[in-house]
């Protein structure tokens, strides 16, 4: 085998294995989901930032983020949110992207993990809230009966994309955080 065969192959082996890798550490394993005694629980494999649970005001109107938000349970109209956001800082500092299973909420805690699900199609997902909103638009779009604005991931899977809001049903799981 000559040199440049020799190295070839090692290139080919580490390839083989770094996409091994990656394809079992599925991206949108944000939230995984395992069964307890007491029912399922979602699991943060990785420590994700916190935000501020002080008291802030946006657009005129005040929010108290919850310390805790057992057992919460809301319905209303979600929205999702994407490429003019997509790349910028989340509430918590990470950095926001549209092709991963996240929502932003007023006042869940930071990080937590909901089940969304479509009220109009019965279709569900888990997303992993760490941005704050939705807020009133400076687009003059009427925002006030949202409850939650989610990625673009997350919109595709539930089927709304293109009407862009539906009836939800949000629900906080039990989460456990192993770092």
């Amino acid at each position: 085998m000559t040199w440049r065969e020799h190295n070839m192959t090692k290139w080919i082996v580490a390839l083989t294995a770094l996409t091994a890798i990656v394809t079992s550490h599925p991206s949108h394993a944000i939230c995984n989901i395992k069964q307890n005694e007491s029912g399922e629980v979602a699991v943060l494999t990785k420590k994700y930032p916190r935000a501020s649970t002080r008291t802030y005001k946006m657009k005129g109107v005040k929010y108290t983020p919850l310390r805790s938000a057992n057992g919460f349970v809301e319905e209303g109209k979600a929205s999702w949110y994407g490429r003019p956001f997509h790349g910028r800082k989340t509430a918590n500092g990470e950095t926001y992207n549209m092709f991963r299973y996240t929502a932003a909420h007023p006042t869940l805690p930071i990080p937590s993990c909901v089940k969304v699900t479509n009220l109009q199609n019965g279709k569900s997902v888990i997303v992993r809230v760490n941005d704050r909103g939705p807020f009133r638009s400076d687009l003059g779009t009427d925002t006030s009966d949202r409850i939650i604005d989610l990625s673009l991931k997350a919109a595709v899977a539930l089927d709304f994309r293109k009407q862009g809001v539906t009836d939800v049903k949000i629900e906080v799981m039990p989460t456990e955080i192993l770092h």
